[in-house]
């Protein structure tokens, strides 16, 4: 006769003929290493099952604020939006905005919890910090969407 696999099952399964007890819940075993004498009701043959019990955790981290403490925040990155979502013919699209609406921030992430902060600032002070980054993101909006109209400077 092979072996049965009858160790650590999901369900209560004979080790003398491989049958496998579906609904092992109803046997009364509710914590683990809680045990009872089960007879098998396709060979006839009585046998021990055992529950055993596996617990799994998971942690996140609490926001500094609700643990008392301060945020210590460091700078990741920029971010310059020159798109915003609106809604239509029903839908949710993502709707080129002209330069004189675009949304200048930076971007702070929390050393301690990872929480996020969104600073704005003036386009002034964004191209001054950044402006690789501006020239870049600039040339590419506008070669996408040309029908924007007038470049502000």
């Amino acid at each position: 006769m092979s072996d049965i696999e009858h160790e650590y099952t999901g369900e209560v399964v004979c080790p003398y003929c491989g049958y496998e007890h579906g609904d092992s819940w109803e046997y009364g075993m509710e914590h683990d290493g809680d045990s009872t004498e089960i007879e098998c009701c396709d060979c006839d043959k009585k046998f021990n099952a055992t529950l055993s019990v596996e617990y799994n955790y998971s942690t996140s981290k609490i926001n500094c604020v609700d643990n008392g403490k301060k945020h210590k925040y460091k700078f990741r990155t920029n971010h310059m939006s020159q798109k915003d979502l609106k809604t239509v013919k029903g839908k949710i699209e993502w709707i080129p905005l002209p330069q004189d609406k675009w949304k200048y921030n930076e971007i702070f992430k929390c050393e301690v919890c990872d929480e996020e902060e969104y600073r704005k600032i003036s386009r002034e002070k964004y191209i001054e910090k950044y402006k690789d980054d501006y020239d870049y993101l600039y040339a590419a909006f506008y070669k996408k969407y040309p029908e924007i109209g007038d470049i502000v400077e």
